[in-house]
């Protein structure tokens, strides 16, 4: 297993498509085409009010479509929509007095995300030359412009136009990005407190986040738990549980031969062994053994003039063995010594 001793965090932003930071909608109308080309569709998130379409000629537009239709009544009229986060908008309210209200006779708030925008808003308000009791500003067209309004992570808008006095109108509304992001104050990383120690944390301008792993105990590795449940990772001992039922005499190893690959459960190989083996004596020189694996008997087979640390190991030739006449090595109860006779079909021999 490869453990990769260090973690480092960068961050990048992306731009969002334009199309994202663009809503445009008419209640209870669209889609339309605007003299400018833009395109409005029929809104379905404000509800609240009655709908209502009107066929009157709407004074001060280029886009009387914009403003002959909407919701009108008591309400209040809400809406919420989606847009891309941590963008700043302009919100745009198109409304006019289609209805014949009276001065000063209707009056609301506009809210966006819980911020109060506008206060007592009065439709007739306008141009002038009006007189209490009598419809004021008829068919005026009045576009109400908001922003920027910033909008954080939730990525939503969300409009309030709640009643003071009278009756609330909504005829269309448009949120438009600035394509201008929201800065960021501060990026923290948050990591397993049990497994990593973490550096540079916050960043509130430029630098690195850095996670590094903390040293554990010998003889521990990170795993889930030993039985029941899945289980949040702990750094823990082996457990046999964690080998599960094999067959017997097989070990987890890579392929006998050939490139590296997932390790399975197999037996051995001859290629597992190495093919000289120095044993070092405590009396003089060395002893090079070939080693080789026959009717699962492990063969060694080589020269020296040394002994090991006890005087055991037999100076001269072990060559031979594998059935073959000559000298097999042995265990003769005692110590390391050589075979005297042919090895047998099972593995035996005499041993000196």
């Amino acid at each position: 297993m490869h453990i990769i001793p260090k973690l480092t965090t960068s961050l990048l932003l992306i731009s969002p498509i334009w199309a994202q930071l663009t809503t445009r909608v008419i209640l209870n109308g669209g889609p339309y085409t605007d003299s400018s080309g833009n395109v409005w569709s029929t809104d379905t998130a404000c509800t609240g009010a009655t709908p209502y379409t009107t066929t009157n000629n709407i004074i001060g537009t280029a886009d009387p479509t914009l403003f002959q239709s909407g919701q009108y009544g008591l309400g209040p009229i809400g809406c919420t929509y989606t847009v891309t986060a941590n963008y700043f908008y302009t919100v745009t309210f198109n409304l006019s007095n289609t209805q014949g209200e009276l001065l000063g006779q209707n009056l609301f708030n506009i809210y966006i995300n819980s911020a109060k925008y506008s206060t007592n808003f009065d439709i007739t308000a306008g141009p002038g030359g009006c007189t209490a009791n009598t419809p004021c500003n008829q068919n005026q067209a009045i576009s109400l412009a908001y922003g920027p309004i910033p909008v954080g992570g939730a990525g939503t808008v969300n409009i309030v136009i709640a009643q003071v006095a009278g009756n609330v109108i909504l005829s269309s509304l448009s949120i438009i990005g600035t394509n201008t992001t929201i800065p960021v104050t501060s990026v923290a990383l948050a990591l397993p407190s049990s497994t990593f120690s973490i550096t540079g944390s916050p960043i509130t301008g430029t630098g690195t986040l850095t996670g590094a792993f903390i040293p554990q105990p010998a003889n521990k590795f990170f795993a889930g738990p030993v039985s029941g449940a899945n289980a949040t990772p702990t750094w823990r001992s082996f457990s046999l549980n964690d080998l599960g039922t094999q067959s017997a005499a097989t070990f987890l190893a890579g392929p006998c031969t050939g490139s590296a690959a997932t390790p399975t459960w197999r037996g051995l190989c001859s290629t597992d062994f190495p093919t000289t083996i120095t044993i070092p004596g405590s009396t003089s020189g060395s002893a090079s053994i070939s080693a080789s694996i026959s009717g699962g008997l492990l063969l060694l087979n080589g020269s020296g003039t040394t002994v090991d640390n006890s005087g055991d190991l037999v100076a001269n030739s072990l060559n031979g063995g594998g059935g073959n006449s000559g000298n097999a090595t042995c265990w003769n109860g005692s110590r390391l010594s050589y075979c005297t006779s042919v090895v047998s079909s099972s593995g035996t021999c005499t041993c000196h």
